[in-house]
Parts: C-alpha cells; sequence; structure tokens
C-alpha cells in the first residue's frame, strides 16, 4: 500500500491472465511481448473467476517469454506478498 506496508497471503492461488503490459516500453510497444531482461517490468491483469487482481514484475521471470505467454494463460502464486 502507499504506506509501504506488505504481507505474505498464504496459500496458493490459481490465476488467470486476462492481459499483460510492459510498463517499461514506449506506449505503442507496452503491449508486444519482450524477453526478460532489464528493461522488462510486466503489469499483469488477472482473475480467479471471482475477483480482479494487478500484479507486477519486481524481478525479472525468465519463464514467460513471447512465445508463451499468451492471455489466458493460468499461472500459480505460492505464499505471493501483497
Amino acid at each position: 500500500d502507499a504506506a509501504g506496508v506488505s504481507f505474505v497471503l498464504e496459500g496458493q492461488f490459481v490465476l488467470q491472465i486476462d492481459e499483460m503490459v510492459n510498463v517499461c516500453a514506449e506506449r505503442d510497444l507496452r503491449i508486444f511481448p519482450c524477453e526478460a531482461g532489464p528493461k522488462r517490468v510486466l503489469k499483469f491483469n488477472m482473475t480467479d473467476g471471482k475477483q480482479r487482481v494487478v500484479g507486477i514484475e519486481r524481478s525479472s521471470l525468465e519463464e514467460l517469454t513471447a512465445a508463451n505467454s499468451l492471455p489466458g494463460m493460468k499461472v500459480l502464486l505460492t505464499n505471493p506478498t501483497v
């Protein structure tokens, strides 16, 4: 939150990625997938079917590549920091 307070949400959560954008890219290029690296910070709009959540790539996720990162992809979050 704005005060810098965070905590771990214990458990495993399956979410569907609805949208993914590279917030470090120029506006016109944000929706195009790119490879992991220091110039990529992804913002994810996700849902569990009932709630919508937003996630930010805080460190490079090498597993997410341009070839396998498509809307509709499911991810498993374990003990996420919120």
